[in-house]
């Protein structure tokens, strides 16, 4: 609802025939909630590799599962969440987004595929 507010006030586009939808479509915007995600999983990937300044460490594990077909090498230990509160924060969300990736990701430039994988949403 914000984004589409905002998507009015950049094109100043107020009438009803106007769809904020179609503005940002035909701009190639991503929905919000998408580019959090990009973002969030960007970091994650920084976090991993030592980017940050960060030892990921306490934040993060990786999966002791072996692989199935339902994950990849690249899995992390998912968190135990009891309540909603901790189940959405930042870590566990992200650690949840990270495993759904697909395995193409992690090979080669990870932001460029991540933003081609998200490109059809």
């Amino acid at each position: 609802r914000f984004q589409k507010r905002a998507v009015r006030f950049i094109y100043n586009k107020y009438k009803r025939s106007d769809s904020p939808s179609g503005i940002m479509a035909l701009n190639k915007i991503q929905p919000l909630h998408i580019r959090c995600q990009i973002a969030r999983l960007a970091f994650m990937e920084s976090l991993i590799k030592c980017k940050t300044g960060l030892s990921p460490t306490p934040f993060i594990s990786p999966s002791t599962t072996r692989k199935t077909r339902h994950t990849h090498s690249h899995s992390l230990s998912p968190f135990f969440a009891r309540t909603n509160t901790f189940k959405f924060s930042y870590f566990p969300r992200t650690v949840d987004d990270w495993n759904k990736l697909p395995e193409r990701i992690f090979s080669g430039n990870f932001m460029t595929a991540l933003h081609d994988h998200f490109r059809n949403f």
